[in-house]
């Protein structure tokens, strides 16, 4: 057992940090903190290295790479630490490795060395300072004995497992935890021991709110010379990470599921310009199949083959992470056709916060480049009128009074000039709009106050007569006469609801890229209406081993188990009923067993959803499915758990038969049963004779077999609807339902006569006595037990090997 003594005064507070294999300071408690001067403003991480002196960073790094490449357990070093005055301090620095299922990492323990700044000194007392690091580290330490008794807990596994702050010395997981939560404790620390080495597994503990925290537990044997080995465990905290990944994973499949059915063409690309990967909408938009452009320069598809001093750039731009772009280029289809594509495109940030290539995403714009051309064209040849024209002249005074409207208003929102002029402010915008516009009044009015010009600009959504909604580019100015006097507010309104509508669609594209990238370890499939399967996500070969080729030729008899089968087809069935009625067809949500390439199955969370278009038939059903095995597993070992639990509760360890417990259960519903219906119950009780005189001659493991071997010949003879069970040591007890005192008698001889006719295996022969009684009504269940032991007990003193019977 270690001793840990309280620290002696003056030893200064501990700091503990955990550290990347890369030296960057991960977390840190405030006496780290202290001691190597850390600013808490910085966001980034700050480096071992910069911190300590540097003729020391050179041992450091090379014991910390023997520390993570798993060559050592601890090193420990007096280091210097630098301080902002230019001056040192000298701490005792304590390196560990953790390893296990996290990313390689190490914590460091420092504790501050009092000195004349020249040369370190040393700390004498390694169990005071054993002491004080155990009680600043976060993560729970403790240690048990081969009982799983526990001999030292520190501060951070009492929150764990003492909240109220009591002591759990020399108390046991099954005293302080749910059942369930010591049992897998205890099994895990019997491994251990039957192992002899240091294991890692996570463990789950309640935290005593509803839910659960999972921790990443390391733990090994501690040998002692002359005393019994004992267990020391190391338990890590990683609820946080578990959740985290969890969430990224189900992020990652949405962005990918999103990202490959959007019109949009979405990509990315390396910073070489290499496109890693490109949407399968590029087939619909350019005629390309994606494989075709992925590994080939995305410069090739252009028409100026990135020649184009726009183009460069742009390109620059995102190389040197200055934001994102929209830009327009001409591209080649595959039928040899050009097209105009507007690209949005932004850098690509990997984990180490270094640009890694771009993202993009572009859709073809012909027909708007087309119609823009016109446009310019017309502008051009008619400038002045379609200023006049084709926007919405206004003029309004600082009231809020329109006093001229363009007859160009009809055509944008079907109200002539005369209707919208007579109508009220507040009844021509939405309410949002209306603010903005209110506010633009207030401040036209100080600005005029002020003799300075008014200048407003904003985007607009103004109402239609029909009740629909229009967005327009609104720029007003103040006129004044050739006095300098104020007359109106002038203005002009285009209509921009096209270029509204193009960034609310961007916007939502761009959602779903980003919801399909963070989604992309499920796999995503979609089915004909014949229910062939039309395409599936290279994941597939993750999830079942097939590729998507194989997988996409594949029968659903090669796919599913029978049962599962049943399932799709019984929903296939439903949803083409439902379509064939004019019902929209509801999506399916199962779990379903997959088979594997292996001959093995998996099973997966499956999502289907069918597709309609606007005449109500069915286009293709889209789904995903997430492998779910593993949470089976878990389900079919509990179950299997919880069989255990419930035999250990009801039945005899040793026999197999039922236990006293069970078996009392029993008896007090056939007594319900006969009281109510008025049937027949009797009881045999039996004992084995002189069994106190196997056990001293031959043993109790000779005994055990004995009674094993009794209770095999008794069961042999016994009905499905009898009760049979241990009472105690040698005695048992029989439950006859339906059974009158003739027949008990009966059967409790044919029982005696099982018993004693042949001997028993290394043992010779044994007999049993039997004491049999009827149940009298509205008898309790300890009169009528009484009552059959007490003719036991005249079989026993009658010479024994005999059945004796009471009346009724």
């Amino acid at each position: 057992m270690i001793c840990l003594s309280p620290p002696p005064s003056g030893i200064p507070s501990v700091g503990v940090a955990l550290l990347g294999a890369s030296g960057e300071i991960l977390s840190h408690n405030q006496s780290a903190a202290e001691l190597y001067q850390l600013d808490q403003a910085v966001r980034k991480p700050p480096i071992l290295w910069d911190l300590i002196h540097p003729d020391e960073v050179g041992q450091t790094r090379e014991q910390m790479g023997e520390l993570v490449a798993g060559e050592c357990q601890e090193i420990t070093l007096l280091q210097r630490v630098l301080r902002r005055s230019g001056d040192f301090q000298v701490v005792k620095a304590v390196y560990s490795a953790l390893g296990g299922a996290l990313p390689a990492q190490v914590v460091i323990v420092l504790v501050a060395i009092e000195t004349d700044q020249q040369q370190p000194t040393n700390i004498s007392d390694q169990s005071s300072l054993l002491k004080i690091i155990l009680d600043n580290v976060d993560s729970p330490v403790y240690i048990k004995d081969q009982k799983g008794r526990y001999l030292y807990a520190n501060p951070s596994s009492l929150k764990l497992l003492a909240p109220s702050g009591e002591s759990v010395i020399g108390k046991t997981d099954a005293e302080l935890l749910p059942a369930e939560q010591a049992l897998a404790l205890f099994n895990f620390d019997r491994e251990v021991f039957e192992h002899g080495g240091t294991l890692v597994r996570e463990e789950r503990i309640g935290n005593g709110a509803g839910s659960e925290q999972i921790f990443l537990s390391q733990k090994l044997i501690y040998k002692q010379a002359g005393s019994a080995d004992c267990l020391i465990g190391f338990s890590t905290d990683i609820t946080a990470m578990r959740r985290a990944r969890a969430e990224v994973e189900c992020l990652e499949e949405c962005f990918r599921l999103l990202a490959e059915n959007s019109s949009d063409v979405v990509m990315w690309l390396a910073s070489d310009g290499i496109v890693r990967w490109v949407s399968p909408s590029l087939t619909a938009t350019l005629g390309w199949q994606p494989e075709e452009w992925i590994g080939k320069l995305g410069t090739d598809f252009l028409i100026h083959r990135g020649k184009d001093e726009r183009y460069c750039e742009n390109l620059e731009q995102l190389r040197q992470a200055r934001g994102a772009l929209v830009a327009r280029d001409q591209v080649l289809a595959k039928d040899q056709s050009v097209h105009w594509v507007e690209t949005h495109a932004n850098y690509y940030i990997n984990e180490a916060g270094e640009v890694d290539g771009f993202v993009a995403s572009f859709h073809v714009i012909d027909v708007i480049v087309e119609a823009e051309q016109k446009l310019r064209q017309s502008e051009q040849r008619h400038r002045r009128l379609a200023d006049h024209m084709l926007d919405v002249v206004w003029a309004i005074n600082l009231d809020g009074v329109f006093t001229y409207m363009s007859p160009s208003l009809e055509r944008v929102r079907g109200f002539t000039p005369e209707e919208l002029m007579q109508m009220p402010l507040e009844y021509q915008f939405p309410a949002d709009s209306y603010a903005v516009v209110i506010e633009g009044l207030e401040e036209a009015r100080r600005n005029v106050a002020a003799g300075r010009p008014v200048l407003f600009e904003a985007e607009i959504e103004e109402y239609c007569k029909d009740g629909s909604t229009v967005w327009t580019d609104v720029r007003a100015t103040s006129l004044y006469d050739e006095r300098g006097s104020f007359l109106e507010i002038v203005g002009v309104s285009r209509d921009v609801t096209m270029r509204h509508r193009l960034k609310e669609d961007l916007l939502i594209s761009e959602q779903r890229y980003r919801l399909l990238a963070e989604t992309a370890s499920d796999v995503i499939w979609a089915m004909t209406p014949e229910g062939v399967i039309s395409y599936i996500s290279p994941s597939v070969q993750r999830l079942r081993g097939v590729v998507p080729e194989e997988a996409v030729a594949q029968p659903l008899e090669l796919i599913h188990p029978p049962a599962s089968l049943k399932h799709v087809t019984n929903y296939w069935e439903q949803m083409i009923n439902e379509v064939k009625a004019g019902i929209s067809p509801q999506p399916l949500r199962d779990e379903l067993e997959y088979y594997c390439s292996d001959g093995s199955t998996i099973w997966a969370d499956v999502i289907a959803m069918p597709i309609v278009n606007s005449s109500g038939e069915l286009v293709q059903v889209i789904g995903t499915s997430r492998d779910v095995s593993e949470r089976k597993r878990y389900e079919a070992q509990l179950q299997l758990s919880n069989q255990k639990l419930e035999a250990i509760a009801t039945h005899d360890g040793l026999t197999g038969i039922w236990n006293r417990n069970r078996l009392s259960e029993e008896i007090r519903d056939l007594i319900s049963q006969s009281d109510r219906y008025g049937e027949d119950l009797s009881m045999i009780i039996c004992d084995i004779d002189h069994f106190k005189l196997i056990n001293d001659r031959y043993g109790h493991p000779a005994g055990d077999h004995v009674l094993v071997e009794f209770c095999q010949r008794i069961q042999v003879n016994l009905r499905d609807s009898d009760a049979f069970g241990r009472w105690g040591g040698e005695e048992f007890l029989i439950v006859l339902p339906h059974c009158d005192i003739a027949a008990g008698k009966s059967l409790a001889e044919k029982l005696r006569s099982c018993i004693a006719r042949q001997p028993f295996s290394e043992m010779g022969m044994v007999t049993a006595s039997f004491g049999v009684a009827q149940h009298q009504r509205r008898e309790d269940q300890l009169a009528w037990i009484r009552r059959a032991d007490q003719h036991l007990y005249i079989a026993k003193n009658g010479g024994r090997n005999r059945v004796v019977t009471a009346d009724c």
